[in-house]
């Protein structure tokens, strides 16, 4: 038993001085993983450094990082002090199982990656690593009903074992077995080869196998591989670890390339602010939500580094969502006293680092679980001619503020939604008049 709570079930794995089990938390009743280390500290003050330093491990949120618990030094029954970190029992196929069948497509691939790098991109920006991004690290949730692939980075504690503990080396990287020219998987842990082995790792998921390399250390990329995207992947796979990417600038390039993927129309910005009005796109209201909303929601939350995105309608000041992810609130079911009321009113979008204290926003309550909610950003939808017809948003449930880039992204995407809106429209009213 650990810490009095969590009961050791089944042991997963074991390393010289580290053991992953499969626990039960029987505080809450559930099932959690149970990393243990043998803490290598000779006097207090250093354990409770070492202890502070594996708490931080929990406080790290994201959508592509697994849930961690709780973290801390527990002492057994023979006086050893051990080092104990709690997460969530994730399920799931890691890349391997899920690249069994048939490899992602390129869209699939930067999709999966842009969620990988931000994650990668959180860790680093705290002076982090991973340590172990592997294709057994990597958990994937395929693509379904329109839903882009998901993908989870476990075994996240390596890094931190590294850094906590002196003289445990990472262990689980293919170099053993990935091909000899794939200098990279043999660096030593650090932001650069973290990028690196993100970039294996997406390679294979576009190849279906291990990616090979040329004499001189550089990818290969196949002829039918999308120009932009396999040049990603080159940057990231680069010998010399200086000319790699960034996490962050991965998951712009991703993004961009995304982006380049759909057509999208520039959206044209009203003069006169914000007008609106849902006179001849009405059956929204009504129709069956299209897919492509759903799938534009899935985006923003990636591009924005989010958990909750709407796509919503308005009419009469009441807000009937058309694509959502991150939160259950069912499509076609108008929604009073809506944020989505004041971003059709401007002509720009805007952001609100807390929403619940922001003068502009407080004295409105968003039909959300409030702890899933505290930030915001959003862009109207806005036909060729300036009319504002909703709006897509997201939130975060911590406070934050949102950048230049972020919006513009949100522009971007409300500008392929308004797009696929207008078309419909003119393809309905060619009908009508033809009838």
């Amino acid at each position: 038993m650990i810490a009095k709570r969590y009961e050791l079930v089944e042991e997963r794995g074991r390393g010289p001085r580290t053991a992953l089990f499969a626990a039960i938390d029987h505080a809450l009743s559930r099932r959690v993983l149970v990393r243990i280390f043998v803490a290598d500290a000779t006097d207090h003050d250093r354990l409770l450094e070492q202890e502070a330093e594996v708490r931080q491990l929990a406080s790290f949120e994201h959508p592509a990082l697994p849930r961690l618990f709780d973290a801390g030094i527990d002492v057994q029954a023979d006086g050893r002090p051990v080092i104990f970190i709690v997460s969530d029992h994730n399920e799931g196929r890691d890349l391997l199982d899920a690249i069994a069948q048939a490899p992602l497509s390129a869209v699939e691939v930067a999709e999966l990656g842009i969620g990988l790098a931000d994650a990668l991109a959180v860790l680093h920006a705290a002076d982090r690593v991973h340590g172990c991004v592997v294709p057994s690290n990597v958990l994937v949730r395929p693509s379904s009903g329109g839903e882009p692939p998901q993908g989870t980075l476990i075994d996240i504690e390596s890094g931190f074992v590294a850094r906590v503990l002196s003289g445990v080396a990472v262990s689980g990287r293919p170099a053993d077995v990935a091909d000899p020219l794939a200098a990279g998987l043999r660096e030593p842990a650090s932001p650069r080869q973290d990028v690196y082995a993100l970039g294996y790792c997406l390679a294979m998921a576009l190849r279906g196998a291990a990616p090979e390399f040329h004499a001189d250390g550089r990818l290969r990329v196949g002829i039918m591989t999308a120009r932009p995207l396999g040049e990603v992947l080159r940057r990231m796979t680069a010998p010399d670890p200086v000319a790699r990417p960034s996490a962050s600038e991965v998951h712009a390039l991703l993004s961009d390339y995304l982006l380049s993927e759909i057509p999208v129309t520039s959206p044209v910005r009203a003069q006169n602010g914000g007008r609106t009005s849902t006179e001849g796109y009405s059956d929204l209201l009504t129709s069956e939500p299209d897919e492509l909303f759903t799938r534009i929601t899935r985006l923003a939350t990636s591009l924005t580094g989010t958990t909750i995105s709407v796509l919503s309608f308005l009419h009469n000041e009441i807000a009937t969502p058309r694509g959502v992810t991150g939160v259950e609130v069912p499509l076609g079911q108008p929604l009073h006293g809506a944020l989505c009321a004041v971003t059709v009113q401007r002509s720009t979008p805007w952001a609100v680092a807390n929403i619940w204290d922001d003068t502009r926003t407080s004295h409105i309550v968003p039909p959300l679980p409030r702890e899933q909610v505290t930030s915001y950003a959003a862009a109207p939808l806005r036909s060729h001619d300036g009319v504002s017809v909703g709006s897509l948003c997201v939130f975060a449930a911590e406070q934050r503020e949102f950048s230049e880039e972020e919006l513009d992204r949100l522009v971007e995407l409300a500008a392929i939604a308004m797009r696929d809106i207008e078309m419909s429209a003119t393809g309905r009213r060619s009908r009508e008049l033809f009838r």
